[in-house]
Parts: structure tokens; sequence; C-alpha cells
């Protein structure tokens, strides 16, 4: 393996991840865009959040939307999800929204490259 054939790609990855850092420096203090969905999806999940908590188990249904509606539409945790350990590992451990940033940078690269 010659090192020098990736240090255009190392160099690429590192500059991505200080550009979405810094571009996104409000988000390591807490800051975050108040958006009215999220805040209408807490109210939509506490019925799923309180029974997991309660009984240990996913619940498959919520009563608490539309007279009722399935849970996995809403908040239901899969425990055996391939991809969504493959997107934490691919994350960083970045905070939302840095990571997407980030993840659109290595898509855009990944793009340039093929």
């Amino acid at each position: 393996m010659n090192f020098k054939s990736y240090l255009p790609y190392i160099l690429a990855i590192s500059a991505f991840i200080i550009i979405s850092i810094i571009y996104f420096s409000p988000a390591f203090d807490g800051y975050s865009v108040s958006q009215h969905d999220i805040q209408q999806y807490k109210g939509m999940s506490k019925e799923i959040k309180d029974h997991r908590e309660t009984y240990g188990e996913e619940p498959l249904w919520t009563n608490s939307m539309f007279g009722g509606m399935p849970a996995t539409q809403i908040s239901v945790i899969y425990n055996s999800n391939l991809i969504g350990k493959i997107h934490k590992i691919i994350q960083l451990g970045l905070p939302q929204p840095v990571n997407y940033l980030f993840l659109y940078f290595i898509g855009f690269l990944f793009c340039y490259c093929v």
C-alpha cells in the first residue's frame, strides 16, 4: 500500500470534518433549530415511550394520533438494524446537522471518484 496515493482522500475527509464542525459550531453548544414537526413528534410518541418504559417491549399500535395508527410510523426501535449501525459508524459521533453535511461531503467525494 502506498500511503501517498491515499493522502488526498485523507486530507479531503479531514477538511470535510473541519468545515462541517466550523459551519455548524453552535450545534456543539446545544443550539438547534426549533422545528414544529419535531415538537409534534414528541407529543405523538409519548404513549409509545411510556409503554416501552413500563413493559419493556415495543408497542406496534398507538392511540395518540388519528384515532389510532401503527406505531411503526412514529417511533419504533429496531435493535437488529444493520444499516442503523453502519450509519452510526459513518457519522463519527457528530451531532445533527453536522453529521448530515459531513455525509453529503463524503457522497460528493464518492461521486467524484467514481
